[in-house]
């Protein structure tokens, strides 16, 4: 399951002129180097918010490039990988499951870290995203010259 969040960013109309000067290739590259800096204090604080049974859940979270098909779109999401496929059960709860035979086999109650850290760290993010793309944009468009 997806989660996301809408913000919006003043002076945005400015940045996005700027960043329309550079060709599109430079355009994407700069865009995905301020969005990751802007993830990763959300990156930290899922991790401090993780639960710490084995701490494997914990050292699972990284910051990946998002792959879509549509062409301009470009992303990065907090993901758990192959070392923590059961972040999402973690994160979202379960409900009570029963073996055939009737035996209980448990439930999980929803510990919802990742969204609390989203919450908490979204402010940050935006103030992180504007100061690093306004600068990564001069210096590309300074290289192209």
């Amino acid at each position: 399951m997806a989660f996301g969040a809408k913000v919006k960013i003043e002076g945005a109309d400015a940045l996005k002129k700027s960043l329309e000067t550079l060709p599109g290739k430079l355009q994407r590259k700069v865009m995905k180097k301020a969005l990751r800096a802007a993830a990763k204090p959300i990156l930290a604080e899922t991790k401090t918010n993780a639960p710490v049974d084995t701490r494997r859940l914990k050292r699972a979270f990284g910051v990946r490039n998002l792959k879509t098909r549509r062409r301009g779109l470009v992303g990065v999401k907090i993901t758990s990988g192959v070392k923590g496929p059961h972040a999402h059960l973690v994160e979202l709860g379960t409900q009570e499951r029963r073996h055939k035979s009737g035996k209980s086999t448990g439930k999980v109650e929803a510990m919802n870290f990742m969204g609390k850290a989203a919450d908490s760290k979204k402010e940050e993010a935006v103030q992180i995203f504007s100061a690093v793309l306004g600068p990564a944009i001069e210096m590309e468009a300074k290289r192209g010259s």
